[in-house]
């Protein structure tokens, strides 16, 4: 009987491990200097539309470095819970989505400061 309380206090404890390390998942420090410089060019665009278009590039391609796959939405649906403030997140992403879809669109700079700063939410969380 104590073998098994043993066995299962040792269990415990490497599966609450493997948790943390997986929590505890950060860039190499050469892509998280890349992504930095990404997103101080991508922020510095007068654009406003250009400027959610390059900083959601940005986030993209911090969530491909973790391994998700496809595109942005599915790794939206694969990370989501890892992110923070996911509805701000999606609604930026449908920002995007109307600004590469929608001819003539017109991005107020408020629009644009709202969805950057959605991204910019989780970017700090990896590069930071």
């Amino acid at each position: 009987m104590t073998l098994f309380w043993i066995l299962l206090a040792t269990a415990i404890i490497l599966l609450s491990f493997v948790i943390w390390r997986l929590r505890q998942r950060r860039l190499p420090r050469s892509k998280m200097v890349q992504y930095r410089q990404q997103w101080e060019a991508a922020v510095a665009f007068p654009d406003p539309a250009r400027r959610v278009l390059e900083t959601e590039k940005v986030l993209d391609g911090i969530l491909s470095s973790f391994g998700y796959e496809g595109s942005l939405a599915d790794k939206l649906r694969r990370g989501g819970a890892r992110l923070p403030d996911i509805e701000a997140i999606w609604a930026a992403h449908k920002l995007r989505n109307r600004i590469a879809h929608e001819p003539g669109i017109t991005v107020t700079e408020k629009e644009a400061q709202l969805a950057v700063g959605a991204f910019a939410r989780v970017i700090r969380r990896f590069i930071a």
